[in-house]
C-alpha cells in the first residue's frame, strides 16, 4: 500500500513539474492584408525618413539666416522622430510575423524575439539621448550649442533606419530605400 501510495505521488509530482508555470503568449499571425499594410507602412515612413533627412539649405545673406536653419533643423527632427517611430512599429511587426514558423517554435521564439527587439529599440533610444547630449554638452555656450543635439538626433535616426532596413527588412545596404548617404551630414 505504500509502495503503491509513493509510486502515485512520484506520478503526479512528474505530471505536475511537467506543466508550464507560466502564460504562453497569443501568437501573432497577420494575415496577408494585414502584412501588407504593415510592409507599405514602412516602406512609406522609409520614404518619408529620407525626406526628413535632407540637408536644411537656407539663404546665408539673410539676417534671419541662423533662426531659418535652427527652424528646419528641428521641423526635421519632429518629423524624423514621428517617422522613425512609426517605421520602427511597423517593422517590429513585420519582424514577430511567425506565419512562417511551426507551432512549436512560435511558443519558443516569439516571446524572446518580442524581448529582445523591444530591449534593443529602448536601448538605443537611451543610447540616442545620452550621445546627443554628450556632444551637445561640448559646444555648450557657443552659437552651435543650439544646433549640435538635434543634428546628432537626425544623424544616429538615419543610421538607424539604415540598420533596421539591413537588419530586420532583409534588404541589401545598398538598396535606395536603405541608402542615406544623400541624407544629412553627408
Amino acid at each position: 500500500m505504500i509502495a503503491k501510495a509513493l509510486v502515485l505521488l512520484v506520478v503526479c509530482s512528474a505530471v505536475l513539474s511537467a506543466q508550464p508555470t507560466h502564460k504562453r503568449l497569443k501568437v501573432i499571425r497577420l494575415s496577408t492584408d494585414a502584412r501588407t499594410r504593415y510592409e507599405k507602412s514602412a516602406e512609406q515612413s522609409l520614404q518619408d525618413l529620407h525626406k526628413d533627412l535632407q540637408p536644411c539649405h537656407t539663404d546665408d545673406q539673410s539676417d534671419s539666416w541662423l533662426v531659418d536653419y535652427r527652424a528646419c533643423l528641428y521641423q526635421h527632427l519632429k518629423d524624423a522622430d514621428r517617422d522613425y517611430l512609426t517605421y520602427e512599429s511597423s517593422v517590429r511587426m513585420l519582424y514577430l510575423d511567425a506565419s512562417e514558423m511551426e507551432k512549436v517554435e512560435i511558443e519558443i521564439f516569439l516571446p524572446e524575439m518580442t524581448r529582445t527587439f523591444d530591449q534593443a529599440a529602448d536601448a538605443w533610444r537611451s543610447y540616442r539621448k545620452t550621445e546627443c547630449r554628450a556632444e551637445a554638452a561640448v559646444f555648450e555656450g557657443g552659437t552651435a550649442a543650439v544646433e549640435a543635439e538635434p543634428y546628432c538626433n537626425l544623424l544616429l535616426i538615419k543610421q538607424r533606419a539604415s540598420a533596421m532596413c539591413t537588419s530586420f527588412m532583409g534588404k541589401s545596404a545598398d538598396d535606395p530605400e536603405c541608402d542615406f548617404s544623400k541624407a544629412v551630414g553627408e
